[in-house]
């Protein structure tokens, strides 16, 4: 009797309906892990994205507190020309020791000193510094660049500290004017250029075997020039006196034409050569 009331469930009867959802989950039940799997791949690609910018920051302001200098990685000897591209590597110095590596070839240096042959023997292992292009061993005087003919003359010349630019130290190359009566404006004093593209080999008692040492106040300049160009440059000095010359900067690889590494013919006219 009970028998035929109530029937004995087991595993193999069919569950009903709402049995059988409540054993699988839902219909479609299988979407919601594909859907989980899509969001952590999107939150990874996320995280991955924002990792990369924050590493690509930390290069950029690491970049902003260091300055470049050259380490030799091979002993040179006087007249041998550095080969930037293998001769030496860079090596970055934070900012805060700027002060104790002034003396020192930088890649905004570089184009001055590429086809110069050093003037010293240098080691594997030191830095390249400017001593090394510009004082023979036991010589730490201005240094004149070799010259065959022998018509290479240091010059120096009256400046002040207050008409010149703060960058300019021994070993740059300058355009140097001076002011003149000027007959166009009923000769009030005008600026012309009195030779241009010539190298500064001091800067007050700073020569560039000495580029360690600030050059605070200076009252000259030394410039290297040709022998007619100096004397032409004695000439004009004695007419400017103590009122001095202004200089202008110029990169080292824009190179004068032949004219203007001589002094200005309107200059000499004007003083009266």
């Amino acid at each position: 009797m009970n028998d035929q009331i109530g029937t004995e469930y087991n595993s193999t009867m069919p569950l009903p309906t709402s049995a059988r959802q409540q054993a699988v989950g839902p219909a479609g039940g299988g979407g919601g892990s594909v859907t989980l799997v899509v969001v952590a791949l999107a939150l990874g690609i996320i995280v991955a994205l924002i990792t990369n910018i924050h590493i690509s920051n930390i290069k950029k302001e690491a970049e902003g507190k260091v300055f470049i200098i050259y380490r030799l990685l091979k002993n040179v000897e006087p007249g041998y020309k550095i080969k930037f591209n293998k001769d030496v590597e860079e090596v970055a110095v934070p900012n805060k020791f700027k002060d104790m590596y002034k003396n020192v070839v930088s890649p905004d240096r570089q184009t001055s000193f590429k086809n110069r042959p050093i003037a010293r023997s240098g080691k594997q292992g030191r830095w390249l510094s400017l001593d090394l292009y510009t004082r023979p061993d036991g010589d730490a005087g201005v240094n004149i660049p070799d010259d065959p003919d022998k018509k290479l003359r240091a010059v120096p010349l009256p400046i002040t500290s207050k008409f010149t630019p703060g960058q300019l130290y021994p070993g740059l190359y300058i355009d140097i004017y001076a002011a003149f009566p000027d007959p166009a404006r009923s000769n009030r004093p005008s600026s012309f250029w009195v030779v241009k593209g010539v190298r500064v080999a001091a800067v007050g008692r700073r020569t560039e075997a000495d580029a360690t040492s600030r050059s605070g106040g200076f009252q000259n300049i030394t410039v290297v020039v040709d022998e007619t160009t100096a004397v032409g440059l004695l000439n004009v000095k004695n007419f400017v006196g103590d009122k001095g010359f202004d200089v202008i900067l110029r990169r080292a690889d824009e190179k004068p034409n032949a004219d203007e590494r001589k002094i200005n013919k309107d200059v000499l006219k004007m003083i009266g050569y």
